[in-house]
């Protein structure tokens, strides 16, 4: 076999996924994130070079963000200054530039094989968001360019994955499979870094954990368990109707406990809802579904014994929660200041940098709403919020036409993401948006046949 057929063939296995997250993981831990990310960039060039379709890139796409480790990180300012010296900003060009240069020379290879991307579906409503939010705060006297930046961010970081993989991807149903299998192994990517940060960074006092130092670098408590929220239905999948489908159950299951240790109030009940959604939908459908209701059952006596037995050890960890009670923790006033900015500009909204809190030190990223719908209308205005119901809605009729298993679970991976998105802002960072792009291009891929 020639060197290009072993590479061809390491590329499209399911090993390459767990390779990929192993080493974002040990860049991650170790502190070393860009040389490691420097690493995977390094073994994904020579995929440009002898592949004919840009599947194996979802892998590295949806893990490459969580390589940024909590070492330099200032949760005070969220900044990351070691990127911009060197020797980090060296390779992070050198890098960056060597696999845009693979990527341009794949296309100009491949252009002639390239498929056609119509105007329609998803695609109709993803533009009207995004021509929507170029025109957040535009009647507003504090508008500033940093508007239009933060949208050209976020909307780049959901069309490249999109239309790279739309162009020059492959949608056969192993395909889809091998997509789902990513969104898995990245979910216990962000497992593995939560349970490394508690043997590292997570502080505690009198046993339990200290919420505020639940911190990983890319993200805080809230955005691990709502990640883990996110990715957790990818497991169910393979617990629907696999062969060895119990264990996408338990590595579901182990998403949900992730979502305990986050130590976020709203990761917890968001992801309860939707592991109810995921486990109602394998008990009631599916090959598997004598199995997995055999498996929900001794999972419920398990731990109901477990809790008896080990309850003075899980109320030390369930503490942070009690203390907290079932309080809002200040989102209703952001709420109420958003409801406030709108009414100033219906239209367009206010814009996302006029949101400023003062405890609040905007470098990159403006402070935000942690609610999508009052975001979109302190931002964006009617018109804004308009368009991303039309998206949604769109969303909602391309998982319901056709159903299929695939198409179900990446229903339910996007579901948590809403959810998630009720209560924090998921949909206005990078690496969850990698994610929602791509998902978005396999949900419309996945129509068929009922499966």
């Amino acid at each position: 076999m020639k060197l290009a057929d072993l590479l061809r063939k390491w590329y499209r296995s399911r090993l390459f996924p767990i390779y990929t997250a192993i080493v974002i993981l040990l860049g991650h831990v170790t502190g070393y994130d860009i040389p490691f990310a420097a690493v995977l960039i390094a073994t994904v060039i020579p995929g440009l070079f002898v592949m004919h379709e840009l599947n194996f890139l979802t892998a590295p796409l949806m893990m490459l963000p969580f390589v940024v480790t909590a070492r330099g990180f200032d949760l005070a300012t969220t900044t990351y200054a070691q990127y911009g010296k060197m020797p980090y900003l060296g390779i992070i060009i050198g890098g960056g530039g060597a696999l845009i240069l693979a990527l341009v020379w794949f296309m100009i290879r491949h252009r002639k094989t390239a498929q056609k991307v119509g105007f329609r579906g998803l695609l109709i409503g993803m533009t009207i968001l995004c021509i929507s939010m170029f025109f957040n705060g535009f009647f507003n006297p504090r508008y500033t360019a940093m508007n239009l930046w933060f949208v050209l961010m976020i909307q780049l970081s959901i069309f490249i994955p999109y239309l790279l993989i739309a162009f020059f991807g492959r949608f056969e149903k192993r395909d889809s499979d091998d997509f789902l299998y990513s969104l898995m192994v990245t979910g216990l990517l962000i497992l593995a870094e939560l349970i490394a940060a508690y043997f590292t960074t997570v502080q505690f006092i009198d046993g339990k954990p200290v919420k505020e130092s639940v911190v990983t670098g890319w993200g805080v408590w809230t955005t691990i368990g709502g990640m883990l929220t996110f990715l957790m239905p990818a497991c169910f999948y393979f617990a629907y109707s696999h062969r060895r489908g119990w264990i996408g159950y338990l590595l579901g299951a182990a998403m949900w406990v992730g979502t305990v240790f986050s130590q976020s109030r709203g990761a917890l009940l968001m992801g309860t809802i939707v592991l109810g959604a995921c486990l109602l939908t394998v008990c009631i459908k599916g090959e598997n579904r004598k199995r997995n209701r055999i498996l929900t059952a001794a999972f419920a006596g398990v731990g109901l014994i477990g809790s008896l037995i080990l309850w003075e050890k899980i109320r030390v960890i369930l503490q942070n929660f009690l203390d907290y009670g079932f309080g809002d923790n200040g989102r209703f006033r952001l709420w109420r200041t958003g409801f406030g900015h709108f009414r100033k500009f219906p239209l367009f909204g206010s814009g996302f940098y006029d949101s400023y809190v003062s405890e609040w030190n905007v470098v990159i990223t403006p402070y935000l709403y942690h609610n999508t719908i009052v975001q979109m209308l302190a931002a964006c205005g009617i018109i804004g919020l308009l368009a991303y119901l039309f998206h949604r809605t769109q969303t909602v009729v391309q998982i319901v036409r056709r159903p299929n298993a695939r198409k179900t679970f990446l229903g339910l991976c996007i579901f948590g993401l809403i959810l998630s998105s009720l209560i924090d802002v998921l949909l206005f960072k990078i690496y969850p948006t990698i994610l929602y792009g791509l998902i978005l291009l396999f949900l419309e891929k996945c129509d068929g046949k009922k499966s």
